[in-house]
């Protein structure tokens, strides 16, 4: 499990995030969603401790990540992978770091590739030459090649067209149900939030103001905030 404990960041007195509860098992997709500039990607940040250091920058709060290890999946996936490795290298790298025979690694690479429906050939490109859809999904398998119990996608989906979109959740899913992956699904699309997370988390102004199962949130109890993000062209009906 992956706990997150009243967790506070803030740069320079300004604070970010303040009191963030959240908590990711084993073989869950959990959401987090908000408008934004509502927090989500400075939590994704602070996991990982990787803010760039700033005069006053400060994490308080406990982040335990208990029964293995985690790995993230950013936004812009050109930009994570080094535009002058050919993609065989850059899948190699967990490998690399971990000391492993690279024949063996690039064995297992091939067995991954059709679960991400990507072609042997692509190992030969460098990532200028992959569509937006395909870096996504090896920046995904980049990460699941370091073997993580958890994932943390920070808007994984952004920026792909709808039948690319639904190739990388696809994927997600099948992810999840094959290695028990647990995940943290930061997103703004609350429609795939809803379709594919087991809880959902509801940010506002650096807060989580709300948590729900799927299919359970919004209800009647929940704030207007929470309301107006899942329907916002609708007229109250809870």
């Amino acid at each position: 499990m992956i706990s997150i404990d009243k967790l506070t960041v803030s740069i320079q007195n300004q604070i970010l995030v303040q009191d963030i509860q959240i908590k990711i098992n084993k073989a869950e997709i959990v959401g987090l969603v908000g408008a934004s500039g509502s927090g989500k990607s400075t939590i994704f940040k602070a996991i990982f401790h990787n803010i760039v250091p700033i005069h006053d920058f400060h994490i308080q709060g406990d982040i335990n990540i208990q029964d293995g290890t985690v790995q993230p999946v950013f936004q812009d996936s050109y930009s994570s992978f080094n535009p002058f490795l050919k993609i065989r290298r850059s899948l190699q790298e967990p490998a690399i770091l971990k000391g492993m025979d690279m024949k063996l690694s690039l064995n297992e690479i091939n067995n991954f590739l059709p679960i991400f429906s990507l072609d042997k050939e692509i190992l030969d490109h460098y990532p200028s030459q992959c569509s937006g859809g395909q870096l996504q999904r090896l920046a995904i398998l980049r990460a699941v090649l370091a073997k993580p119990n958890y994932l943390i996608m920070d808007e994984p989906i952004s920026g792909l067209d709808h039948i690319v979109r639904k190739k990388v959740i696809d994927l997600i899913l099948d992810l999840r149900n094959r290695l028990q992956l647990g995940i943290l699904f930061i997103s703004h699309d609350l429609d795939v939030v809803e379709s594919i997370c087991d809880r959902i988390y509801v940010m506002n102004q650096g807060r989580i103001i709300e948590e729900g199962s799927k299919g359970f949130l919004p209800n009647k109890n929940s704030q207007e905030y929470t309301k107006l993000l899942f329907n916002p062209w609708a007229d109250s009906k809870y």
